[in-house]
């Protein structure tokens, strides 16, 4: 697993994996919205902030980590579902 930062072309794939994440329980309130789930992300995207925790060739999940000036604020975490079981032999 590496943490990459991510860059401005990123976007649109990491507000995927927040809608994909952020869905059961937003439809669950019934307030699932396709397309403001992944705008309230993209508004305040700011890739120096994002890094992408990738596999591979894979982005499984990110994180946003703010520096507030006299602390850090965690404003994203989101880990992409699996389908499929993996073992400990998948992860070294």
């Amino acid at each position: 697993m590496e943490f990459i930062e991510a860059n401005q072309g990123d976007g649109q794939m990491l507000a995927d994996i927040r809608a994909a994440a952020m869905r059961p329980s937003l439809e669950a309130l019934g307030r699932y919205d396709e397309v403001r789930v992944r705008s309230r992300f993209l508004d305040t995207f700011v890739p120096g902030d994002t890094i992408k925790l990738v596999s591979g060739n894979s982005t499984f999940g990110f994180y946003v980590l703010r520096d507030k000036g006299d602390h850090f604020y965690l404003d994203h975490l989101y880990i992409a579902t699996f389908s499929g079981q993996r073992t400990r032999k998948d992860h070294p």
